[in-house]
């Protein structure tokens, strides 16, 4: 009998010599899917705040733009080329030329200068063309207008 106890003790210890490491194992497992997942949240939240920065930089080069485009319509006697003007950390310039869509159907910016004459004391046009560009952190938006 003294036998059969001696074997049943040494199988219990040898089971619990190989189970000792498992929960140490199981523990780096679990920290290491905690810190990946914490490293994907941080990442992600991180690209979300530069976003959120810069559309607002982009809300303030916009009414950087409006200003210069309320600058040049106010102006009686236009000049064709306004800025930059700072206001602040931002600024505008406003390009003015002398379009006349009745001769010119296709006088629009589409991303180049309004094809016409730069504003000068012969400017016969029907329409002047407004852009005005407004700038802040390195970021640009535009409008344009017509008058």
């Amino acid at each position: 009998m003294s036998n059969i106890n001696v074997k049943t003790q040494n199988s219990k210890l040898k089971t619990q010599n190989s189970e000792k490491g498992v929960s140490i194992y199981l523990a780096l497992i679990i920290m290491s899917v905690l810190l990946a997942i914490a490293l994907g949240i941080s990442t992600i939240i991180l690209s979300q705040m530069k976003m959120i920065t810069g559309m607002g930089d982009s809300v303030v080069a916009l009414y950087a733009a409006d200003t210069g485009i309320e600058v040049a319509l106010d102006d009686d006697t236009p000049d064709p080329h306004y800025g930059p003007s700072p206001l602040g950390d931002a600024s505008y310039e406003v390009d003015v030329v002398c379009c006349d869509f009745v001769t010119n159907p296709d006088c629009r910016w589409n991303g180049t200068p309004c094809p016409g004459l730069p504003i000068d004391s012969t400017c016969n046009a029907s329409y002047l063309c407004y852009k005005s560009v407004g700038t802040y952190r390195g970021i640009r938006r535009a409008i344009e207008a017509t008058r």
